[in-house]
């Protein structure tokens, strides 16, 4: 169990350590491992044990709903097959691949428990990914496709290892009975994220203080993980399918004051969760180390060697070998971008000690250290040299999101402005009011009553436009923010303010 006072030292640790990440341009997730592993050396008292569930039912469903909210889910949906050609494909072709190997250089290994290991390290880790990606300034299209990926690839990945380990720990395997299962799996997860996110909506159409429906947003990841995992199904589908639901609707039912609110607290909140949970994966980095002389160093470096080059070179073969990136640089860019983290983690920590009669899981151990130098290689080893990549290999500069918010401004502007001339023509305001509004609305004061209908005119178009994939849900925030401030500001003046 995780002390408070141990979760104080760690977030007092993460502030030089997250400064100086920001200032060698690297993403903060490398440097907070690294300083996790560099603490476990300090001689003192044993710090507290992970459990797994703390990473799994805790920390993962808000850092998956706020990902999946913020990511570029238009730009994703239109970019659906290339994305699960990598979420989906690449993750069952490097699980299967990394089980062959680690049966073949350990035969006592069993195949359900070979199949586990390669479903705990196949999966990118979205919440490594993001840090990363925002410091470097990648183009959209590599955004957009590497963050689907690891989005989305917990869901395969997950829903492989818990078959793997039930598997492993009965004994037993039925491939017609699993295929149902799988089969009742997806639809039923995302029905409950469906769910969650209609309720969630119908609660904010009809709750319009701000504070609550900040609250009910801190409660949309529980509300469709926690049942998903009660009925065995995929709570990383329930969640992305709720935030997905949600970010297409919430324009419309929130308040501008709930949206201010809930993206201070999401910021936050995100960040603190990111900073305990990778110094946290340090220290048990750290953990790993004493088990190291339980098995013949041939065997263990052996396993270490072949699984890493495994999961590093089907990357690059799958990524070269087809057509999802397009120029060199960005599938260079995307082969090294796969960086692995807390699922893994949480995957390996969370195998059973025992199987079926009480006899222990054989080589939990070496599958946990195996697992531990993927995300050691991967996290640190390609997250430290990432931004160096990136500088030599130059991609081509991606200017669509600024043409979408030109596009964004511009499309506000004139629908404010054919407003403006209807209001004038019906004799809603005089011509002087007019032709301020008219100055870039540099005068909006004089008529605050016309000037929130402009917002919302504004608004609507700004709406019509995303709607119709003119601009992409990160773009239409950005500039909705805007709108939220002004529309905040025009609320807290008199109903009428003249000259």
């Amino acid at each position: 169990m995780l002390r408070i006072d141990f979760i104080v030292a760690l977030l007092v640790v993460t502030v030089p350590l997250v400064a100086l990440a920001r200032r060698i341009n690297v993403g903060y997730p490398v440097l907070l491992v690294l300083g996790g592993l560099a603490l476990g050396f300090i001689p003192g008292p044993r710090h507290p044990e992970i459990n797994p569930n703390l990473i799994l039912l805790v920390f993962l469903p808000p850092l998956l709903y706020w990902q999946a909210v913020t990511a570029p889910t238009d730009s994703m949906r239109s970019n659906v097959r290339a994305i699960g050609s990598l979420a989906i494909g690449l993750v069952l072709v490097t699980a299967a691949v990394v089980a062959v190997i680690a049966h073949a250089i350990v035969p006592a290994l069993s195949w359900p428990a070979a199949i586990a290991l390669g479903a705990i390290v196949a999966p990118t880790d979205d919440v490594a990914f993001w840090p990363v990606a925002q410091r470097l300034g990648l183009p959209r299209r590599i955004v957009v496709l590497l963050g689907g990926e690891a989005l989305l690839n917990d869901a395969p990945s997950l829903l492989l290892y818990g078959i793997a380990v039930a598997a492993a720990v009965s004994g037993t395997f039925s491939a017609g009975g699993e295929s149902l299962h799988l089969l009742w799996i997806v639809p039923s997860s995302v029905g409950i994220g469906l769910l969650a996110g209609y309720v969630v909506v119908l609660v904010w159409k009809n709750v319009r203080d701000p504070q609550l429906q900040t609250l009910t947003a801190v409660i949309v990841p529980y509300l469709s993980y926690l049942p998903a995992a009660q009925f065995g199904l995929s709570g990383v589908l329930a969640v992305v399918t709720a935030a997905i639901w949600i970010n297409r609707r919430a324009h419309s039912v929130l308040r501008p004051e709930a949206r201010q609110h809930g993206t201070g607290f999401w910021d936050t909140t995100v960040f603190l969760m990111n900073a305990v949970m990778f110094v946290l994966i340090g220290f048990h980095l750290h953990d790993a180390l004493p088990t190291l002389g339980h098995y013949p160093p041939a065997v263990l470096v052996g396993s270490v060697v072949a699984v890493n080059a495994a999961v590093l070179g089907l990357r690059f073969a799958w990524i070269f070998g087809g057509r999802i990136f397009g120029d060199w640089r960005s599938r260079t860019i995307a082969a090294w971008a796969g960086l692995r983290g807390g699922v893994s983690l949480a995957a390996a920590l969370a195998l059973p000690r025992t199987v079926a009669g009480g006899a222990p899981f054989a080589h939990r151990d070496l599958i946990i250290l195996v697992a531990f130098s993927v995300i050691l290689v991967t996290l640190i080893g390609q997250g430290l040299s990432l931004p160096w990549l990136v500088a030599r290999v130059r991609p081509r500069a991606d200017l669509a999101e600024e043409r979408e918010e030109r596009h964004a401004f511009a499309t506000m502007r004139r629908a404010a402005l054919k407003h403006v001339r209807e209001l004038e023509a019906d004799g809603r305001i005089v011509a002087d009011h007019a032709h301020q509004l008219r100055q870039w609305y540099g005068h909006r004061t004089h008529a605050p009553e016309v000037a929130r209908e402009l917002v919302d005119v504004e608004r609507a178009a700004l709406i019509h436009a995303r709607e119709h994939g003119l601009i992409d849900n990160t773009v239409m925030r950005r500039v909705q923010a805007s709108l939220d401030m002004e529309e905040i500001h025009l609320d807290g003046l008199p109903p009428q303010q003249v000259p």
